[in-house]
């Protein structure tokens, strides 16, 4: 589990789309204008009154041809709008979700080092927490696939070291004293994996504030504990 990679999928194509079909809409709304115009175009050439019945219906189905047009596109734009609601509130549901399943990660991978370098014996971690996050990431926050990537990384060489370390004393049946002294001698390593981990865990957490402020619509803090 801890090798995963988060695929990104694009994000804002609907908004391009919309543009494209208000542009439609605006153009058929100055086709209305220009049915108008010809109508009067042919009013002055055959006097009031005598459009032949040929004239007006070209200009009827063209313009029912216009508002059709005009109605399909209002429609789409409705649609649109739906489906932006829908997905910012599947994305206010699973928010809390990425703060949540961050914060037990890392916890259980600090757990389990902790233990293996002070020669304990631990089972390890429990990976569904970081399959969720990752899920949900690549379903719902494809913006977030930096952060989430680089956060599982960090966790994942933080929980290699630890268990090679243990592996280590196992392999050389080390007593207390010795698994001491090698703990000290590589603590500093091992304390720049902790800190990188909690450094990604703060920059997933900051990007989800920012998430927040377009899904909510307000200032959001994920949780720190």
């Amino acid at each position: 589990m801890w090798h995963g990679r988060s695929s990104e999928q694009p994000v804002g194509r609907r908004v391009a789309n919309r543009n494209h079909r208000f542009g439609r809409l605006a153009s058929c709304e100055e086709g209305d204008r220009r049915l108008h115009g010809s109508w009067r175009g042919i009013r002055q050439r055959k006097g009031e009154n005598l459009a032949t019945k040929e004239d007006f219906d070209q200009l009827r189905d063209q313009l029912r041809k216009n508002t059709e047009t005009t109605e399909q596109i209002k429609s789409a734009i409705g649609r649109e709008d739906w489906l932006d609601r829908e997905w910012r509130t599947i994305r206010a549901r699973n928010l809390e979700q990425i703060a949540s399943n961050s914060q037990k990660t890392l916890i259980l991978v600090y757990q389990a080092a902790v233990a293996w370098r002070s020669g304990q014996v631990a089972n390890d971690p429990d990976p569904s927490a970081a399959i969720a996050l990752q899920t949900h990431q690549s379903l719902y926050f494809p913006e977030l696939s930096l952060e989430v990537s680089a956060f599982l990384s960090s966790l994942h060489d933080l929980r290699d070291d630890a268990f090679e370390f243990y592996m280590m004393n196992v392999r050389t049946r080390a007593d207390a004293g010795v698994i001491e002294q090698r703990r000290l001698e590589t603590q500093q390593d091992f304390d720049r994996l902790v800190k990188a981990s909690e450094s990604w865990r703060r920059e997933l957490h900051i990007r989800l504030s920012q998430v927040a402020a377009d899904v909510y619509g307000r200032t959001w803090a994920p949780p720190e504990n």
